[in-house]
């Protein structure tokens, strides 16, 4: 069986996103299998999943988000010496 390929981001181009200014308002980049990589006003960027859920009490599922971990705070220089908190590789695996 060959393994499912729709990954749309690659690392070097999520560093390419890093390196961009900050946008007047919060973006969204998709990795596909609901995996995003959030681009706040602010400089930070971070990686987070929606998922729905359905416990035996309730009639419809419900939504939820699962922040994975930050790739870049706000604070941070990209430069040849940066290293993500969380990689896109983490990213994936979590």
């Amino acid at each position: 069986m060959t393994k499912r390929k729709n990954y749309l981001s690659s690392s070097s181009g999520v560093l390419a996103i890093a390196k961009q200014p900050a946008p007047a308002k919060v973006t969204r980049y998709s990795d596909g299998d609901s995996l995003y990589l959030i681009h706040h006003p602010n400089g930070s960027l971070f990686w987070q999943m929606p998922y729905r859920y359905q416990s035996d009490k309730d009639i419809k599922p419900k939504q939820k988000t699962y922040q994975i971990g930050v790739f870049k705070s706000a604070k941070q220089d990209i430069d040849t010496a940066f290293k993500p908190e969380v990689s896109l590789k983490q990213a994936r695996v979590e």
